[in-house]
């Protein structure tokens, strides 16, 4: 257990010289504890209120949080932030299972991430979202990118957002809600996998290049409630 805990933390000192290198913030579970960097309290969530580069350096498991009406992962309330989650996972207590999900639903509104209203120019890459009430909320942001995101096994929707932006090479499956839910149609979600899914893979904003496979399938809804889309999407095997 102790060479296990030594390689363990070798490691993050590693990613972490490598995160300062670049200029990247580091965020990981031991620094949750104490606070990440200036202008963020101890515990959950990770409060990211400056414009900057931010990396994750290991997983966030939200399960470890004991109070509070709401367990959440990562509040964005700075405009300009991209935040890399690096290949790791931000985990929580929900469970899905069956070809038309049934999730347990989590003694608390469990969150990923959050961004604020009235911020801009926010990307969000390259890890997971796994076991939340909701994976990602965005209210009310402009310029937003999300890519290369899988999002799995929520009770509510994988993502939900009001604003602009793109969301690029996600995969969304397993949920017990909408894989994607846009209160906005200045959204353009493209290249996507939209796999079981208890209601529409997609609803609202333009969608392009996109797989839907078996979503809706409970509600007896088509897979997907695109604004706007081209014939480039497809649902099960056929264009949509």
């Amino acid at each position: 257990m102790f060479a296990q805990k030594l390689l363990f933390t070798v490691i993050l000192i590693v990613l972490n010289s490598s995160a300062k290198a670049d200029g990247a913030i580091e965020i990981n579970e031991f620094c949750v504890e104490t606070g990440c960097f200036a202008g963020d309290a101890p515990g959950f969530p990770v409060n990211i209120s400056e414009a900057g580069s931010y990396r994750l350096t290991s997983g966030l498991d939200l399960t470890e949080i004991t109070s509070g009406a709401i367990r959440l992962g990562i509040d964005i309330s700075a405009s300009d932030v991209h935040l890399d989650l690096s290949g790791f996972s931000l985990n929580g207590s929900s469970v899905c299972t069956g070809g038309n999900p049934d999730c347990t639903v989590p003694p608390f509104d469990e969150i990923g991430i959050i961004v604020a209203p009235e911020t801009a120019n926010i990307v969000i890459e390259q890890g997971s979202i796994n076991g939340m009430g909701r994976g990602i909320r965005i209210d009310g942001t402009r310029d937003l990118v999300v890519r290369d995101v899988r999002i799995s096994d929520t009770a509510g929707p994988g993502l939900e957002a009001t604003g602009t932006g793109l969301i690029d090479h996600v995969r969304i499956g397993n949920n017990g809600d909408r894989g994607i839910f846009l209160n906005s149609p200045s959204f353009h979600v493209r290249n996507s996998l939209f796999v079981n899914n208890g209601a529409f893979g997609v609803e609202g904003g333009y969608c392009s290049g996109n797989v839907f496979v078996t979503n809706s399938t409970l509600t007896g809804q088509t897979q997907e409630a695109c604004l706007f889309q081209p014939e480039t999407n497809c649902c099960d095997a056929a264009p949509c």
